[in-house]
């Protein structure tokens, strides 16, 4: 808009730029690893044309996740880094890995 600011194309609310401290999950180093094990084990990921969705996917490069936030007072602490909690889809993929009998 003319007045410099940027607004939610949903509500037409401002849009508030927040700055915060967080922990990635460095994805991109797995890259190369992750295309291996495709190469090799062609079964892993099925059917065919999945597989090569994820491929590609994987092919184009992949980015680093931010795995934790700030400014919430609320979820489930980084250990170690009480400051910090995890994002909500990372605490599920820990109740997942629990579920199916990972220590």
């Amino acid at each position: 808009r003319a007045d410099g600011n940027r607004y939610s194309v949903e509500t037409g609310t401002p849009v508030t730029w927040t700055e915060e401290q967080t922990y990635f999950f460095r994805l991109s180093a797995y890259a190369e690893r992750l295309l291996a094990h495709y190469e090799a084990h062609p079964e892993f990921i099925g059917p065919d044309v999945r597989r090569n969705e994820v491929v590609s996917f994987v092919s184009g490069g992949l980015r680093d996740l931010s795995i934790s936030r700030t400014t919430f007072d609320w979820g489930v602490p980084v250990p170690g880094h009480p400051d910090h909690v995890m994002y909500v889809w990372v605490d599920a993929l820990t109740n997942y890995l629990t579920g199916a009998g990972f220590p």
